[in-house]
């Protein structure tokens, strides 16, 4: 079936919008861990206030354990940053 130009140019926006797509969510992907090590550091601030503040043990220890996590995260992150970095 012949096409017309309207037709080859709508298959290369569509082409266009899928590739921005594409790099759109590998950034996503990317980012996705620096929004989990800021979503716990953030989930982590109660107890921080309850372990200083009132001197609650099991907050403390829960402290301990989200920042071993975010350790883990920061440590990820810190790899693929240096990826990025030295792939240009």
């Amino acid at each position: 079936m012949p096409t017309n130009g309207g037709d080859k140019r709508f298959l290369i926006v569509i082409t266009i919008k899928t590739l921005i797509y594409a790099v759109q969510f590998k950034n996503y992907k990317h980012m996705q861990k620096f929004e989990e090590l800021k979503q716990l550091i953030s989930e982590t601030e109660k107890d921080v206030a309850a372990f200083y503040e009132k001197g609650n043990k099991a907050a403390g220890t829960r402290v301990r354990n989200a920042f071993q996590k975010a350790k883990v995260l920061a440590s990820d992150i810190r790899k693929e940053v240096t990826e990025k970095k030295n792939a240009k």
